[in-house]
């Protein structure tokens, strides 16, 4: 049950950190200045997004559906920071970027507060 609701978030994880750690120069180059971060924030928009759903969803862990909120966005960062430590540690021309982490960041965040403005209607009414 718990697979079924987080495919989605699994599988965008699992293209986050593909892409992420794909040659600097395998990736199509862009002239508008600092789309990556753009880039960052919608990846971790809809990170975050798949996986509130995915944990309201299953049955399976029921501590994961009592406060997800705060819960899915530090694991969030968590998995940015980590994925900006891989490039830096792991990858000959990938680096740790404090700009990325802060796009990454805001993006979870900013769905957060989606999430819970839009609970808060549901349930209102």
């Amino acid at each position: 049950m718990f697979l079924k609701y987080n495919i989605f978030s699994i599988g965008w994880m699992l293209t986050i950190a593909v892409l992420s750690f794909l040659p600097g120069g395998d990736l199509p180059k862009v002239e508008i200045a600092q789309i990556d971060k753009l880039v960052h924030f919608i990846f971790y928009f809809l990170l975050f997004s798949f996986t509130f759903y995915g944990w309201k969803k299953q049955s399976q862990f029921m501590l994961l559906k009592t406060a997800p909120l705060v819960t899915i966005w530090f694991a969030c960062i968590l998995f940015g920071v980590g994925i900006e430590l891989g490039q830096e540690f792991l990858t000959t021309d990938r680096h740790f970027e404090w700009l990325d982490v802060f796009s990454n960041t805001s993006g979870a965040f900013v769905a957060m507060l989606a999430w819970n403005l839009s609970l808060k209607k549901i349930f209102v009414q």
